[in-house]
């Protein structure tokens, strides 16, 4: 439990970060709409996992963007089709910055709340990159994952 608290702690101070820095913002991902894969693979309990997922965010201010987007999460004893949203912060408002992500996966079952956080790097032209760590907050166990993702902002 105190594992969550701290990652509950590390979003607050990016978040507040971002909200301090509006007036700071030049157009690298401001006011742009993007559209990304990505693929993680990691664990959840003792069943191994991987989560591919395609995704759409809309970045308000370099430093905050809002998306959403489908997931397919496959394991041994897990198969799901998700509907995933996130609200993201990043550090530096840099073509290379580090970011940190919180969201919620919907399912039939339920819903699991993911925290991530990771690096990405912006090029001039429409094209992005990163690699993130994630970790799927569940009642009685956490999952942990890692990942690579791109896609192209307009």
């Amino acid at each position: 439990m105190k594992t969550s608290h701290f990652f509950t702690f590390l979003i607050f101070v990016f978040l507040a970060g971002t909200l301090n820095s509006f007036a700071q913002d030049t157009e690298l991902r401001a006011k742009r709409i993007g559209a990304s894969a990505q693929i993680n693979i990691g664990k959840s309990d003792d069943d191994p996992i991987a989560i591919i997922s395609v995704s759409g965010e809309y970045n308000l201010w370099n430093r905050l963007s809002l998306g959403g987007g489908y997931a397919y999460l496959d394991g041994y004893l897990l198969q799901k089709q998700t509907f995933e949203i996130f609200a993201r912060g990043y550090a530096l408002a840099k073509p290379l910055d580090i970011f940190v992500q919180a969201g919620t996966h919907f399912y039939s079952g339920g819903i699991t709340p993911v925290v991530k956080a990771g690096v990405e790097w912006q090029t001039k032209s429409k094209f992005f990159m990163g690699a993130d760590f994630a970790m799927m907050l569940q009642t009685d166990h956490a999952g942990y994952l890692g990942g690579f993702f791109a896609g192209l902002r307009f």
